[in-house]
């Protein structure tokens, strides 16, 4: 007969073991999620920002959207949008090269408050999300931005050229719902503003307009 001390051990023996063993599936199973949430966290920040500039994406932009909106009902923070074209002046005049394209971003960093967020939305415009601004300080701000953008010189045809560049601003309102719509209110902004420079270019001429 075995004695029961012995059987004591036995057991205790085996449950070490289980639980060695569980314990070890465990720190696999913890570190392969490890390993697969840093691999879901590289894809998002490739699919989201943009490889050129450095700069978030549409993606993005919606996604600090939201979280910007949830503040406001939280809190009651304000935040306004800016929408910032940019081209080479002419009706048919050619995309703007990658090297244009960075150094346009650069700048719009430099103009930018550190606690706003910038975003190349698609080839040629840019976004900026301006965080407890009002619709005041966000016209202050785009203006800014302008002036920055239009004194850069752009390479074209073997000389220098400066950027036509339209702004555009919204500031968010509860009604609006979205950010989409924000950023469309900021589009029709951008509009509106277009078409005062071109009556204005009508009146005086190009080389009037500043």
């Amino acid at each position: 007969m075995v004695p029961l001390s012995l059987v004591l051990v036995m057991v205790a023996a085996a449950a070490v073991a289980a639980a060695l063993f569980f314990r070890k599936r465990a720190t696999v199973a913890r570190q392969e999620v490890a390993r697969l949430d840093t691999e879901v966290r590289g894809l998002r920040r490739v699919a989201t920002g943009d490889p050129l500039t450095g700069l978030g994406t549409h993606d993005r932009l919606l996604e600090n959207g939201v979280r910007l909106i949830a503040k406001h009902q939280r809190w009651g923070s304000g935040f306004s949008l800016a929408l910032i074209e940019v081209a080479l002046p002419g009706k048919r005049a050619p995309e703007l090269k990658p090297p244009a394209i960075a150094r346009i971003a650069e700048t719009l960093r430099d103009a930018a408050r550190t606690e706003d967020y910038i975003y190349r939305i698609s080839p040629q415009t840019f976004a900026a999300l301006l965080v407890e601004c009002d619709l005041a300080g966000a016209r202050a701000c785009a203006e800014r931005v302008r002036a920055a953008l239009s004194s850069l010189p752009i390479p074209s045809g073997g000389g220098t050229t400066s950027l036509a560049v339209i702004c555009g601003v919204a500031e968010w309102k509860k009604e609006m719902g979205t950010v989409e719509r924000l950023l469309a209110a900021a589009d029709e902004d951008a509009g509106a503003y277009e078409d005062a420079l071109t009556r204005e270019r009508a009146l005086w001429g190009d080389g009037q307009v500043a």
